[in-house]
């Protein structure tokens, strides 16, 4: 399938990352995972749209159509998986929004999409970019994460060098498994625990899996990395990710007055 998908890429449009590179320098983003405290969040951000037309969006496929959906138009989504259906932007206006698509996402996206389109290889371990590359004609390369929402993180404060807010980003969710992502309910969130945790955010019990917790480590280990030269605060207050917590609102407006 990845290799499918990134033969559609080649051939096709797509813009020079490099365009994007230090584009945000000097500016604020808040970035929206989908995580179920996104829900909470989305008054504020909808306000601070209002209050500073200069604050940017930007989120991940599967919140692309309830933020489109409830007055929020990003300024960027990312894709990065195979199977992320197209249902999440169908029927939605995408022309005043840029697409970055990984070459082995869903060619769907990158086809279907109305607004500019820059299209990126993850750079790993075992090398496969140069596979991925070669068949899809695209060498702008950057870190492989280990899922879209740390994608988003790592692009927007590395590449483009964003002041980066994070809402959404919990890497868990409540107890009662009610909700597994923002805005809706999914008995994914039945299977998918195999931890119960206690969030270090607001000391509520919380659920998890293996795959979010190391996630989670992930993006606490790249921050910490980076710590001192990218600007990335975790605006989300829930869930698990402990990385420079901040509240929100607080942070939106040090963004408006320049702080």
């Amino acid at each position: 399938m990845w290799d499918r998908n990134a033969d559609t890429v080649k051939g096709k449009k797509t813009g020079d990352i490099e365009e994007l590179f230090n584009k945000g320098a000097g500016q604020g983003i808040v970035l929206c995972a989908f995580g179920p405290s996104l829900e909470a969040r989305l008054p504020e951000l909808k306000a601070a749209l209002k209050d500073n037309p200069k604050l940017k969006v930007a989120c991940v496929d599967k919140a692309f159509g309830p933020l489109m959906d409830r007055g929020v138009v990003p300024d960027y989504v990312m894709v990065q998986d195979a199977r992320v259906p197209e249902k999440y932007f169908e029927g939605r206006d995408t022309t005043k929004t840029t697409l970055i698509a990984n070459v082995c996402a869903n060619p769907k996206w990158h086809e279907l999409w109305q607004g500019p389109v820059y299209h990126i290889v993850n750079r790993d371990s075992i090398d496969t970019h140069f596979r991925y590359s070669k068949r899809a004609g695209v060498y702008n390369t950057t870190p492989a994460p280990s899922n879209v929402s740390n994608a988003l993180a790592a692009f927007f404060s590395r590449v483009m060098r964003f002041r980066c807010l994070l809402i959404g980003f919990d890497y868990s969710w409540p107890e009662d498994c009610s909700r597994y992502y923002a805005f809706s309910t999914s008995d994914k969130a039945e299977w998918m625990a195999t931890a119960s945790v206690i969030s270090p955010i607001d000391g509520t019990q919380q659920r998890t899996s293996g795959n979010l917790a190391y996630s989670c480590d992930w993006l606490q280990q790249f921050a910490s990395a980076h710590d001192g030269i990218l600007e990335i605060y975790n605006c989300s207050e829930a869930g698990i990710f402990a990385w420079e917590r901040r509240k929100f609102k607080r942070e939106l407006l040090r963004l408006k007055e320049g702080v």
